[in-house]
């Protein structure tokens, strides 16, 4: 693919494996980036392919169980400005790419967040950011992040069907990288809080709980430790124990008395009509 002639110029890269029945989408939404890089990290059906047809520069290594070394070593193959970071099982909307770029050309900044929507929840996330690999650069073999805070927001919106690969094919792949990361750094408060997002999300609230609760007074980020909380205490919902779901969603309120969530739980769970009001008036 040919590099075009404007000042700022886009790579979309994407890290894949065994992506044939999402990817095609992905790549159509992206086509007006400047260059498509996609790591192959062991496709054994027609993903590579599907990106070459859709003009992507293929690049292919062994998946380690590291995302953020997947990550970065894709990006070392960009020549472009930039980089947008999109996954195989995502894609935007017709004018998404110029829009970045248009915005990138305006501001000052090298890392900026997007919006990513899935079924269960809008979110934001650092996925546009320069080409710099010595000072910009992925962290975390899971649950992978950006190496330093955002400098602005550009209001896009990244959709994800939750597709890919690995929802398919190894849904424990999380888990067990995490617990890898967590043999040799046991205390390691990021990959515990994940560990139990992972464990609430395949319904299995003791072992959720067991490893929010390593970190839910100690987490550095209070807004974090406020989700904590509020995790913690949906899991003792489902495990019907609601004195205990009841104390955690006022520990997360200590920490952020604004959460609608926690007051509406409270309500339902204590049937007072003031955390019904409260949930009406916070923000």
């Amino acid at each position: 693919m040919h590099i075009r002639s404007t000042t700022i110029s886009l790579a979309a890269v994407l890290i894949v494996k065994n992506e044939s029945k999402v990817i095609e989408r992905c790549l159509k939404s992206i086509q007006d980036a400047d260059e498509i890089i996609v790591l192959d990290t062991g496709s054994v059906d027609s993903t590579p392919d599907i990106c070459i047809k859709n003009q992507a520069l293929v690049y292919y290594d062994k998946w380690r169980d590291d995302f953020a070394e997947a990550r970065n070593k894709a990006i070392s193959y960009c020549t472009s400005d930039w980089i947008f970071t999109v996954d195989a099982d995502e894609y935007v909307t017709p004018g998404t790419i110029d829009f970045i770029r248009e915005y990138i050309k305006k501001h000052k900044g090298e890392v900026y967040t997007c919006h990513t929507r899935t079924e269960e929840a809008l979110a934001v996330q650092a996925r546009v950011y320069k080409n710099d690999l010595t000072r910009i650069y992925w962290k975390g073999a899971a649950h992978n992040y950006i190496n330093r805070q955002a400098d602005g927001h550009i209001n896009v919106e990244i959709t994800s069907t939750n597709e890919g690969w690995s929802f398919n094919n190894d849904r424990d792949r999380g888990i067990r990288i995490l617990k890898k990361f967590l043999k040799s750094n046991p205390n390691a408060p990021r990959e515990l809080y994940y560990l139990g997002k992972e464990y609430i999300a395949r319904c299995k609230y003791e072992l959720a709980i067991f490893y929010f609760s390593e970190v839910c007074d100690s987490y550095p980020n209070p807004e974090t430790r406020a989700d904590i909380h509020l995790s913690m205490a949906k899991c003792y919902i489902h495990l019907k124990r609601m004195r205990k779901a009841i104390n955690h969603l006022h520990e997360a309120l200590k920490i952020d008395p604004d959460i609608m969530e926690c007051y509406r739980l409270l309500h339902r769970l204590t049937k007072k009509g003031i955390y019904g009001k409260l949930s009406q008036v916070c923000n």
